[in-house]
């Protein structure tokens, strides 16, 4: 199983997904509302076994929309 987690710069979890690898994320949070401008992170973990992996782990960069 494959788990992506988005989260914001406070650490707070915005949006998880296990739709792996058809994933693509459109600026949402777990509620469908678009989320504020700025830097989010997102990890990407998967379960091997009984563990817990991060298989990768980036930055993302929301802009405001002008």
């Amino acid at each position: 199983e494959i788990k992506i987690q988005i989260y914001s710069r406070w650490g707070n979890l915005v949006y998880e997904n296990n739709e792996y690898p058809e994933f693509e994320w459109d600026g949402s949070n777990k509620g469908g509302e678009k989320v504020k401008a700025g830097t989010y992170f997102v990890l990407i973990s998967g379960t091997y076994g009984n563990e817990t992996i991060t298989l990768d782990q980036r930055t993302v960069t929301v802009l405001d929309p002008k």
